[in-house]
C-alpha cells in the first residue's frame, strides 16, 4: 500500500520535469524561500521538491515550479497547470479558487481531493502567485488526510515567507500568513483500547472538501461511544461532558447509533433515514470512499500526562501568540487566555457565555476530554487529543484542544 501511495506524489513529480532540457525561465529559480526545519530540500532538473525527513520520502511533499506567463493570465496559466499536475487521477472533489492580492502579487489557490485507479487519496493544496511576467507554483501533497493535516502549519510557516526574485524588493511575504487547520493524526495508531463487544469510546476523523472553508478543506469528525452512540461530529466537551440522552433528543440528525459486523461498521443517524456503511479497523474508517483517521486518547497516558507551556502552533495574530496554558505533571494549570481562544462557546438557555479570560486550578485527562477545575469551584470541559504514535510517549509536546493545535513552547 505505500509503495501505491508514493507514486502519487512521483506522478506529480514526473510530469512536471518532463523533458529534458526545460524552455528558458522554467523552474524555481525565481522563487526566493527558507526550507522548513526538518525538511530537505532535492533539485529535480530546474524546480525543486521539498519533504520532511520524518516521513517516508514521497508521501508528504512541497513542490516548486514555475515559467514565463507569455501573455496568458495567471487564472489561465493556473488552471493549466492544475490540469497537468493532477494527469491520470480522478479529482473527486475542489474548492472555488480563492484569489487575493498581497504586496501587489496576484495570489490563487485551490485544494483538491483526488484518486488514483485503485481508489488510493491524494490531498492537494496548489496555489499560484503572479510576479511580473511570471506564474510561480507551489503544490502540496499528501497521501493521507493525516499527513496534510500534520504538516499544514509548515506550509503555512513556508508560504509565510515565500517571495520572488524579480520583485522590487524581495523582502516583502506576498502569500500572508493565514492561521492552519488542525493536526491530524500519523500513521502510526495507538489501539483504540476497550474494545468489547463491538462497541469502543474513540474520535476518528478526515478531511472533506468545503467550499466555505477558508483554506477549502475542513476537518470532518465522528465520536463513537462505549454505549453504542455516535455523533457525526466533536463533542465541544468531550467525551466525557457529552449527554448522550440530551443530545439524541435535541440533535437526532447528528446522534445515532453504530453497528460493528467484523471489518464493517454501519452508522445510522436522523431517527434511521441517514445510513452508511463503511469499511472499519481499528485504526482507520472508511465511508464513501473518505478516510476516517484514529485520534489519540491522551487519557491513556493517565490523569495528569501534560507537563510544560503550550502555545498555538500557529498564532494568527499577535494576541493568539501571547495567549498560553500551563501545566505541570501533579494536576495543576495555569491558563492565560488559552482556553478562552480554542473552546467552542457555550451556549446557556440560549445565551452565549463566554470563557474566563484566566484561571488556575487543576486539570484531569480521560476518554478524550480535558477537565479544568478553577480554584474557585467552575468547571470547564473541553476535547482533547493527540497524534495517535505520540500516546506512547511520557513527554507530549503537541496536543489538539478543540481543534486547535498546541505545542511546547
Amino acid at each position: 500500500m505505500k509503495n501505491m501511495r508514493c507514486c502519487h506524489c512521483l506522478g506529480l513529480i514526473a510530469i512536471a520535469t518532463a523533458g529534458a532540457q526545460p524552455p528558458p525561465g522554467v523552474g524555481a529559480q525565481n522563487q526566493v524561500f527558507t526550507v522548513p526545519p526538518g525538511w530537505t530540500r532535492s533539485n529535480l532538473g530546474p524546480n525543486v521538491i521539498l519533504t520532511p525527513g520524518s516521513e517516508g520520502k514521497n508521501l508528504v511533499t512541497l513542490f516548486l515550479a514555475g515559467r514565463p506567463l507569455a501573455g496568458a493570465s495567471l487564472r489561465a496559466a493556473f488552471e493549466e497547470d492544475f490540469q497537468g499536475l493532477s494527469r491520470g487521477l480522478r479529482i473527486v472533489s475542489t474548492s472555488p479558487i480563492q484569489s487575493r492580492t498581497a504586496n501587489n502579487v496576484e495570489l490563487l489557490a485551490v485544494t483538491a481531493e483526488l484518486r488514483d485507479a485503485a481508489g488510493i487519496p491524494s490531498y492537494r493544496y496548489y496555489m499560484a502567485a503572479g510576479p511580473p511576467g511570471r506564474i510561480e507554483i507551489l503544490v502540496y501533497s499528501a497521501t493521507s488526510s493525516r499527513y496534510f493535516q500534520r504538516y499544514w502549519p509548515d506550509v503555512m510557516t513556508f508560504i509565510s515567507g515565500w517571495s520572488f526574485a524579480n520583485l522590487a524588493t524581495n523582502t516583502a511575504t506576498p502569500a500572508g500568513s493565514p492561521s492552519a487547520p488542525v493536526a491530524a493524526p500519523p500513521a502510526t495508531p495507538a489501539p483504540v483500547g476497550a474494545l468489547r463487544e463491538g462497541r469502543f469510546d474513540a474520535i476518528y476523523s478526515g478531511l472533506k472538501v468545503a467550499s466555505a472553508s477558508r483554506f477549502g478543506f475542513a476537518v470532518d469528525t465522528y465520536a463513537f461511544f462505549a454505549d453504542g452512540t455516535v455523533c457525526h461530529c466533536l463533542p465541544p466537551g468531550g467525551l466525557a461532558g457529552f449527554d448522550v440522552v440530551a443530545e439524541k433528543r435535541a440533535s437526532p440528525e447528528f446522534v445515532g447509533d453504530y453497528q460493528i459486523d467484523g471489518d464493517r461498521i454501519t452508522v445510522t443517524l436522523a431517527g434511521g433515514t441517514y445510513r452508511r456503511t463503511g469499511a472499519f479497523t481499528k485504526d482507520r474508517i472508511v465511508m464513501e470512499g473518505r478516510p476516517y483517521e484514529l485520534r489519540g486518547d491522551i487519557g491513556k497516558l493517565g490523569p495528569h500526562p501534560l507537563d510544560g507551556v503550550f502555545i498555538r502552533a500557529e498564532p494568527a495574530s499577535a494576541d493568539a501568540a501571547r495567549r498560553f496554558i500551563r501545566f505541570t505533571s501533579d494536576g495543576q494549570f495555569q491558563d492565560q487566555g488559552m482556553i478562552e481562544s480554542v473552546a467552542t462557546v457555550q451556549i446557556g438557555n440560549g445565551t452565549p457565555r463566554p470563557d474566563r479570560p484566566s484561571g488556575a486550578g487543576r486539570y484531569s485527562i480521560s476518554r478524550y476530554t480535558l477537565t479544568l477545575s478553577y480554584a474557585d469551584g467552575y468547571q470547564r470541559q473541553i476535547p482533547i487529543m493527540a497524534e495517535p504514535a505520540d500516546v506512547d510517549k511520557r513527554n507530549l509536546t503537541r496536543v489538539v484542544v478543540n481543534t486547535s493545535a498546541l505545542v511546547t513552547r
